[in-house]
């Protein structure tokens, strides 16, 4: 890991906040600029030539490429989950994670990485660059052969399954370099929990990149739901599931999170953590795709 690399390249020039007064001080100091790149995001689909396909150069794959999304909703691009890289098949949000994932890595590795995902494609681009990188699912029985016919059919014959439950990993302590999360821990009840073994399992100056739903404008989490005693859900608000490509019921978000999980990121045994919000239109990277960033 280099504590010096974020400052080649655009990455740079993303700007990162550790707290929502500095977030706010920014956009009062720069009203126009930021909302020009909203409004920039949400007239997309107006500028691009062809439906569907915005045109530019993804950093990942090194080529110019054309980003996808879906055509003529009548309303604005999803910029988070989609603009997918015809190339690489990763749309944005991962590629703001593995930008920041190269930006901080020793050329060539070796690097201890952990994903808390595995039947993915970001889990396939990383593993074909760190070959050593683990992943993980959290499944019952029921769930296991399924996924492990998937994992094979994305990544190898040979690509073995492995289980864990994020609120009690299997790590030694201090035994990795890197964890990935993208967009777990809103289904994780007892999150704090799962902060607190990231920091167990990471060595000093290791790195956490976190993905989750992001309310940016709220100090609070807000609570969607929470486990009774005796395992049932209790729902405090309307029940929201996440997709899930093998699962068509999706997945049950307990949390939506505000600028608090910072703090509860530092409680955990972090010392540094903040929001990144990247900025990228050339590479298909707009206003919203924000990642929080914090070091052991």
């Amino acid at each position: 890991m280099r504590p010096d690399a974020a400052t080649e390249g655009p990455i740079a020039h993303w700007p990162r906040f550790a707290n929502q007064t500095e977030y706010q001080t920014a956009l009062a100091a720069s009203e126009q600029m930021y909302a020009a790149r909203w409004q920039w995001g949400q007239l997309l689909e107006a500028t691009c030539d062809t439906p569907g396909r915005y045109r530019g150069y993804c950093g990942l794959c090194r080529q110019e490429t054309e980003f996808v999304f879906t055509a003529g909703t009548g309303g604005p691009v999803n910029l988070r989950e989609e603009m997918s890289c015809s190339r690489c098949q990763l749309n944005a949000r991962i590629r703001v994670v593995l930008h920041l994932l190269q930006a901080f890595s020793l050329p060539g590795g070796p690097e201890r990485i952990y994903l808390t995902e595995q039947t993915t494609r970001l889990y396939k681009f990383v593993r074909e660059r760190w070959p050593e990188v683990i992943g993980s699912e959290f499944f019952d029985d029921s769930m296991q052969q399924r996924l492990t016919r998937y994992l094979k059919h994305l990544v190898s014959e040979r690509e073995l399954l492995r289980h864990e439950d994020v609120t009690a990993l299997s790590f030694d302590g201090e035994a990795l370099d890197v964890i990935i999360s993208c967009d777990v821990l809103e289904h994780v009840p007892d999150y704090r929990q799962a902060l607190a073994e990231f920091a167990r399992v990471l060595r000093p100056g290791g790195r956490l990149l976190l993905t989750v739903p992001f309310m940016d404008q709220s100090a609070d989490t807000t609570v969607r739901a929470r486990l009774r005693d005796d395992g049932s859900i209790e729902h405090l608000e309307e029940p929201e599931y996440h997709g899930d490509p093998l699962d068509p019921k999706g997945v049950l978000a307990f949390y939506n999170f505000g600028w608090d999980l910072l703090d509860e990121v530092r409680r955990a045994g972090f010392r540094e953590a903040c929001w990144c919000l990247p900025w990228a239109p050339a590479d298909g990277l707009f206003l919203g795709l924000w990642v929080l960033d914090a070091r052991r």
